[in-house]
Order: C-alpha cells, then structure tokens, then sequence
C-alpha cells in the first residue's frame, strides 16, 4: 500500500511543479483537478483491496493520507483566498484581508493544539480509536473537502487540516512581505539556482545554525530581499524535498560539494 501511494505522490509533485509558471489562483484550480484524481485512485485501491493489518490502516490514516489531503485543502484554500483577493484594488485593503486570513489559520491551530501535540509527540495510545474507520459513523461528519464515512476517520482530516494550514501560513506570510517591502530590482545580485537548491541551502545553515537563532523564515525573507528570486512556498518545497529518496533530497548541497572540490584540484594542478 505505501509504495503504491508514495509513488502516485511522487508523480503527483511533478504535475503539481510543472504548473508552477502559473498565477496563484489559476494553478490551484488545475492543481486541485489533479489532486482529485489522485484522491479517486486511492479511495478506489482502499476500498478495493482494505488493509493487511490494523497497523495498515493507521498508517494510512494517520501518514499518508494527510499528505495527499493535505494539499487538496491547501489549494482549495489558496483558490478561496486568491478569488476574494482580487476584489480589493488597495493595497492596505489587500493587507488587511491577508492577515485576517493568517488570524484565522492560526485560531484553527490553536483549538488544535492538543491534536498538534499528539503528533509532534509521537504518541500512539489513541491511534486505535482516532485513526480506523470503527468510530467514524458515530462520531464524525463529511467535510466539503473530504471523501466519505468509508474513507474518513475521527483524526485524519484534523492532520490534514493541520499540515494545509501550516503551508498556507508560510504562503501568506510571504504575500504580507511582498506587500510590505517590494523587493528591489536595484540589487546586482540575482540567484540564478533554482528554487529547491536556495530552499536546501536555507534549512541546512538554519539547522547548522550558521546565523545563530535566524529561523528559515528569516533567512528566506533576507535571499528573497536581496537575491531578487520570490521562494514562494519553500515550506511546501520543503516538504517536497523530503518526500524524494535519501540519496536526493540534498542534491544542490551534493553539487556545491563536487564543484568546489573540483575548483580546489584544478587550482592546485594549475
């Protein structure tokens, strides 16, 4: 069951990416086409072939299909937000919406907050009853955004909804310091990378802790500001990246590694 879904995800995050060129609002809606249908695949295999085991079915519930739901509430999210954003013409009037919006993912996450834990925890007591379909007809409701009883449980909209809104903070964020400082055309310095290399470069001196406290929002503020390049969601980037093999997931580090090391042979043979 998990390679067959972690290779749908890994076909879908090609699509998704090769729709990148578009505005917001129009790549949502292409996106959430795709999503559904990648949704309808794995309904159909689940309720086609069930699970192994109980443990199976937690998995499922509680790791992958979050992943995967995660993004449909993400884009439908994007597509709410961007179709109402274009009615205001001001800018302030357009700040203000968007901070709203940041007021109302983060009221969510605090209501969660138990929920939040459970996972940053690694807790596993309740999986039982939170993450197999044996409550669901009890307890629960059909979200819009969600399928149906047989492929529901008490949690796995909750960890959906959650990983979503935690992408769409980092989205907004962004747009808010777009607003309030435009970047400047003026720079000589431009990134000619792509998006993933920065995005790897960023993490790895956050986690080496190479600025001291700097957080990934900082540094990714301070190379969109004075590099020229707009990151987007490097959250979802992010998340990108750690959902490839291993062997993958820092190849633009891998890279600075071999070049300078052959810069460093080439001198010393010249």
């Amino acid at each position: 069951m998990k390679k067959y879904f972690m290779m749908l995800m890994s076909e879908l995050e090609t699509i998704i990416h090769s729709l990148k060129g578009n505005d917001a609002l129009n790549m949502s809606v292409m996106a959430m086409q795709v999503i559904y249908g990648v949704v309808k695949q794995v309904k159909d295999y689940v309720l086609t072939n069930g699970f192994a085991d109980i443990n199976e079915e937690i998995v499922f519930f509680k790791e992958l299909k979050p992943l995967l739901h995660s993004k449909l509430i993400y884009y439908m999210e994007i597509k709410e937000i961007e179709s109402k954003r274009i009615l205001y013409a001001n800018k302030e009037f357009v700040r203000a919406y968007l901070i709203e919006q940041v007021e109302r993912l983060t009221g969510y996450l605090e209501e969660n907050i138990y929920t939040y834990k459970y996972l940053q925890l690694g807790s596993t007591f309740l999986d039982e009853a939170l993450f197999t379909r044996k409550n669901v007809l009890e307890f629960s409701c059909v979200d819009r955004d969600n399928l149906d009883d047989s492929f529901m449980t008490l949690w796995d909209n909750k960890v959906s909804r959650i990983l979503a809104y935690q992408m769409l903070l980092e989205y907004l964020n962004s747009e808010i310091l777009l607003l309030d400082k435009p970047f400047s055309k003026s720079s000589k310095l431009v990134w000619h990378g792509t998006k993933r290399g920065l995005v790897e470069l960023i993490y790895a001196l956050v986690t080496k802790e190479c600025f001291g406290e700097a957080t990934i929002k900082d540094l990714a503020d301070f190379f969109q500001l004075n590099f020229n390049v707009d990151l987007g969601d490097y959250y979802g980037i992010y998340k990108e990246l750690k959902e490839r093999p291993v062997k993958n997931r820092a190849g633009f580090l891998g890279d600075l590694v071999d070049g300078l090391l052959k810069r460093m042979e080439e001198d010393e043979n010249s």
